[in-house]
């Protein structure tokens, strides 16, 4: 009779280890967008605190399943669309303008007309990958769409 109750609990527990994991995944992402706040950059999807499509299924289950509120819903559903801006194979980060615009604030003039003039390629770079970053996050929006049709009227 004891091993019929370990048997029937079994589920239980690990949907509550999923359940824990899927929270984990959220939460370091979450935490990882704070502490890199840039929404324009492009970068490289190995910097994500883990897998892109298992950080976008986490956020889609806890959308669809969790029935949040709707403040929470729309700051996941941003989370989710964050994920396109991520990439294979970008390498540094990509900047809308080629480089890092903060970078010239410690530079005298010649060197900031210096990265300036040396920095087309990166913006050249940029531009090529914007239309991916769009076509992403078409894809990341029909998923969350897919997942959580009943607040999409």
């Amino acid at each position: 009779m004891g091993s019929a109750w370990i048997k029937e609990r079994q589920p239980e527990i690990h949907r509550n280890r999923v359940s824990a994991s899927m929270g984990e995944i959220i939460a370091d992402y979450c935490e990882f967008l704070e502490d890199h706040p840039d929404p324009t950059l492009i970068r490289d999807e190995k910097r994500l605190p883990h897998g892109k499509e298992l950080i976008l299924g986490a956020l889609c289950m806890f959308i669809g399943s969790r029935a949040p509120r709707s403040e929470l819903r729309e700051a996941l559903i941003a989370s989710a669309l964050s994920l396109s801006r991520f990439q294979k194979n970008v390498g540094d980060d990509l900047h809308p303008l080629g480089f890092d615009f903060s970078r010239l604030a410690t530079m005298n003039f010649e060197e900031s007309l210096k990265l300036i003039g040396r920095n087309s390629s990166g913006r050249e770079k940029y531009d090529r990958m914007l239309p991916i970053v769009k076509v992403d996050a078409d894809r990341i929006m029909q998923r969350v769409k897919a997942i959580n049709s009943g607040f999409f009227v």
